[in-house]
């Protein structure tokens, strides 16, 4: 098991690393031109680089994902799972398609009943779903009812998956900031502890929103990359990403709300070239119980806010550098937030207050990576070296694997510091330099004198090392107008084939008497957005100012948190699903009677949960 190092005065030195850097950024902008101006040449530079980099590469991304999930839908998951050596056959080890078990873990508070009802049937129609289907309903003790809620929907489908269960989270546990993270831990603890421990390495643990809807092949293609791998020690180290698509309310919200989701996911998307050695989870994903288990399942602090962020940099360094990453490009189809009023501005207001936790989390994500680095550089302890999973749990290293791993850090280092500070510095410093610095920005402006440079430096020249790095520079930027043109493109088709082709695709074989080895995408929700128009691709002009907005919201969120990394979690409203199940009415239910099949997480009755708090918002306690 994993230990987590008690270390609060690192922690909040690292918590403020961020902000302090954006602080200096700024006597940086207003000093280094006139005083070391090859300092700020190159740092100019190498910010827009990367700006630069992440843009190419987003628009790559996209048009990966484009094709790649295209042909994922054209594939026979169950023959290629089963096209393997016949010796390995012999191993205790060998597993197939129909062995492996995903518990699936619906965290959820307040959700509508119908909500749930809706994700579960579409579950319920996959055709493994009573053989390899294990859910639980990670309730919220915070929620009046819960019990009731969650057991009547058990009730219902209790004949739909080989179990449905649900679990209670206490609320105010001490150490914990409740929210997803702490408790699908819960949830996913209460589950383990139900498997036997040598049937452990055929269960797979997918942890999910309560809005989340995914297709029947997603299943089977994580089933099947699983199982073909033939070493057991290779097959616990995988984590299963797939890519998000928000295609079940986009037609009927604000531009802004959905084109700011469009930026969200193609950000993801980026990270999906084909084998890129580095790819965060975003919000659903699968990771093998046994290795959930070996790093003590997910954590519960208050950095671990952006659980699905804090989970990948969690395995990736506990495996130091060895954690599979498996792209898969079956998209999970989600909604967009919406507002109290179900206005644009009301809309918009509650994606901003989504943002800002977003920012909030990512940002902690920054200082628990610093964290884990400058504990595992410096410290005097390495066997026992916190974060950092024995060497049994693997298999022996080659020279190709040690390279590897050392790719894959050198890569989620790179990408840590391009999200948190990079990327945003490079925002700023173009925005500064237009106005600090002679011949920056676009070339009608220099005919403006400069009053600052003029105040600072009198008749000094501009250093010469200047506008050629801006000239430079000036093409980098000039290449990103038709690279966002790219990924508007790349998006509308990618979009197009997932929320409209492969369902006419899947419809088509379901018609056809060769369908054979074709995995059946299931049911639809009863929530689906409407088709792209197109005059609809105007809204592009939004994503570059929905970048825009991510920095500022990330420049406010380091600022807040050079005095504190406590945020009050609010849950996202979502829209009312109109379920094709009949739901009782649970607020008739008063006491949970569990039925045959359903078990209510017996620690309950060994945890004193401390007094109180708000039960409309999810608060962090200390």
């Amino acid at each position: 098991m994993v230990k987590q190092p008690n270390n609060d005065a690192l922690r909040q030195v690292m918590l403020r690393v961020a902000g302090v850097l954006l602080i200096l950024l700024l006597p940086f902008t207003l000093l280094a031109p006139r005083h070391a101006p090859v300092v700020f040449a190159v740092y100019y530079a190498f910010l827009n680089g990367v700006l630069a980099l992440s843009t190419w590469r987003t628009a790559i991304g996209i048009a990966s994902v484009w094709f790649l999930s295209r042909r994922h839908s054209h594939q026979h998951w169950s023959l290629e799972a089963d096209d393997r050596d016949p010796d390995a056959e012999q191993s205790r080890f060998h597993l197939r398609l129909k062995d492996v078990v995903h518990i699936i873990l619906l965290p959820n508070y307040k959700e509508d009943p119908e909500t749930l009802c809706d994700t579960l049937n579409v579950l319920a129609s996959h055709a493994r779903a009573r053989s390899n289907y294990k859910i639980c309903l990670a309730m919220e003790a915070s929620e009046e009812g819960c019990a009731e809620k969650a057991q009547s929907i058990a009730d219902m489908f209790h004949s739909s998956f080989l179990s449905i269960e649900f679990s209670v989270h206490p609320k105010n546990l001490p150490g914990e900031m409740r929210g997803k993270s702490s408790n699908v831990s819960w949830a996913a603890k209460h589950m383990a502890a139900t498997v036997p421990a040598e049937e452990s390495h055929k269960y797979i643990i997918t942890a999910t929103d309560a809005d989340s809807c995914f297709t029947a092949d997603y299943f089977e293609s994580v089933a099947s990359h699983y199982v073909r791998e033939q070493d057991p020690l290779v097959r616990r180290i995988f984590l299963f990403v797939p890519i998000i698509l928000f295609d079940r309310n986009a037609s009927s919200v604000a531009p802004f709300v959905r084109m700011f989701d469009f930026s969200w996911s193609s950000a993801h998307m980026a990270f999906f070239l084909p084998y890129y050695p580095f790819a965060p989870a975003l919000s659903s994903y699968s990771v093998p119980l046994d290795l959930c288990a070996a790093v003590d399942f997910w954590d519960t602090g208050a950095e671990a806010m952006a659980e699905d962020m804090h989970m990948t940099l969690k395995l990736t360094m506990a495996t130091g550098g060895r954690l599979r990453t498996v792209h898969i490009y079956s998209p999970i189809s989600q909604c967009n937030v919406v507002g109290v009023k179900k206005t644009w501005s009301s809309d918009t207001y509650a994606r901003l207050v989504q943002l800002k936790r977003h920012d909030w989390g990512g940002a902690l994500e920054f200082s628990y990576f610093l964290r884990i680095v400058f504990s595992r550089l410096f410290s005097f302890n390495r066997p026992s070296s916190p974060y950092k999973l024995p060497k049994d749990f693997f298999a022996p290293a080659t020279f190709l694997g040690r390279c590897k791993q050392a790719t894959t850090l050198s890569f989620m280092f790179y990408h840590m510091w391009e999200i948190t500070v990079w990327a945003i510095h490079a925002v700023i410093i173009n925005v500064f330099a237009i106005f600090l610095v002679p011949g920056a920005g676009p070339a009608f402006l220099s005919v403006i004198p400069n009053a600052y440079w003029t105040a600072v430096a009198g008749n000094t020249p501009v250093p010469a090392i200047l506008p050629q790095t801006f000239a430079v520079v000036s093409y980098i930027q000039l290449s990103l107008l038709p690279t966002v043109v790219a990924i508007a493109i790349a998006y509308e088709g990618m979009y197009s084939w997932c929320h409209v082709g492969r369902w006419k695709l899947d419809s088509h074989r379901k018609g056809s008497e060769s369908n054979h080895g074709y995995t059946s995408l299931g049911a639809r929700s009863s929530l689906v957005s409407d088709k792209r128009k197109w005059y609809q691709f105007w809204e592009w002009i939004l994503f570059v100012i929905s970048a825009a907005v991510f920095a500022l919201f990330m420049c406010w969120v380091s600022l807040l948190q050079l005095g504190s990394d406590q945020l009050e979690y609010v849950v996202a409203a979502k829209p009312k699903s109109v379920s094709n199940t009949p739901l009782p009415h649970v607020t008739a239910l008063h006491t949970p009677i569990p039925s045959e099949g359903v078990r209510v997480s017996s620690s309950l009755a060994t945890i004193q949960p401390a007094p109180e708090a708000d039960d409309d918002k999810f608060l962090p306690t200390k």
